[in-house]
């Protein structure tokens, strides 16, 4: 983890999954940093968020981002306005798919129609 993730920047660190995963894993980090006197990981113990995931796969966020608790935690941290704006654009590809555009050349279409809203 220290390899990999920057505590001088990262506000928050999100350990998601089902049944008692993210439970195990961070008491086992956690042992771990101390047994290694990591300084970094234990100093930064505040930040891990541990929430509850239906599946270890990438769709299961939607549902961690949806849970008003992890939100209001997460409100400090860049990463809630860009739930938000995640959300209305997937609010928007249900309710009018026709408006909703991901790919480069969509997108460079119809920014030049000066129909681009962020």
């Amino acid at each position: 983890i220290l390899r990999h993730v920057d505590f001088t920047k990262v506000k928050c660190v999100l350990l998601a999954s089902p049944g008692y995963v993210k439970d195990d894993f961070y008491k086992y980090m956690m042992a771990e940093c101390v047994r290694r006197d990591d300084r970094p990981l234990i100093e930064n113990k505040n930040k891990f968020v541990l929430c509850k995931a239906s599946s270890g796969h990438k769709h299961a966020l939607e549902e961690v981002f949806s849970d008003p608790n992890i939100m209001s935690r997460l409100t400090e941290t860049k990463v809630a306005k860009e739930v938000e704006v995640l959300n209305k654009f997937m609010r928007m590809i249900d309710t009018n798919p026709d408006k909703a555009y991901y790919g480069y050349s969509h997108v460079n279409k119809a920014n030049e129609e000066l129909a681009v809203e962020s």
